[in-house]
């Protein structure tokens, strides 16, 4: 007869922590199916194009291509752009949470700066220097406040984003790669605190 249940012999399934599952429902999935979406669209519009020369000049059928092209690769680009900005935020949301397990009478609103150098007063700085998670911020800060700019100005002072998530001097464009590396160190940085807590019975 055959069992539902866990054998002796099974792997034990390793439980997400719920920062991840966080990052799974609010950025993750949500940024796949919008580049699933994209790709769709991108792949009609271009077929359709295709159609329109099959009896023109091949490089007037090439340009049109291109320009057919080019909208969805900007939007390619907001939209890790803007899954960045989820990241940060949730990041954020879940820094504060862990500084008020510390200090549960701590106020609410404070910069992530200042909740990664209470986390390090407290209990250490983590796997990832915070100078790491900082440099996101600022593309997410470039994203709301400054119009996806490198350089922009904000209450009076010029804020900046690092060269490798700005590869031209005028816009802000995370690659897929960084944004990938941002969920792992955020996720390894989190169940760091998590544990540590966790041994100080916080």
């Amino acid at each position: 007869m055959e069992s539902n249940g866990l054998n002796l012999n099974d792997e034990p399934m390793e439980m997400m922590h719920p920062f991840e599952i966080d990052l799974n429902c609010l950025v993750i999935i949500n940024h796949k199916y919008t580049l699933d979406g994209l790709e769709r669209d991108e792949n009609r519009t271009m077929r359709a194009a295709e159609s329109l020369g099959d009896e023109g000049d091949p490089e007037m059928v090439s340009s049109i291509l291109d320009a057919e092209r080019r909208p969805f690769d900007e939007f390619r680009i907001a939209a890790r752009n803007l899954a960045m900005v989820a990241l940060v935020t949730r990041f954020h949301h879940w820094v504060s949470a862990y500084a008020r397990r510390i200090d549960p009478l701590r106020k609410r609103g404070i910069s992530l700066k200042e909740e990664l150098n209470f986390l390090k007063g407290n209990i250490g700085e983590g796997p990832e220097n915070a100078s790491y998670f900082l440099a996101l911020a600022e593309v997410r800060n470039s994203v709301i406040h400054g119009d996806s700019q490198r350089t922009w100005e904000y209450n009076g002072k010029t804020r900046e984003v690092e060269l490798r998530y700005a590869r031209t001097p005028y816009q802000v464009e995370v690659s897929e790669p960084d944004l990938t590396e941002a969920i792992q160190k955020t996720v390894t940085q989190i169940n760091w605190y998590d544990q540590k807590l966790i041994c100080l019975s916080r």
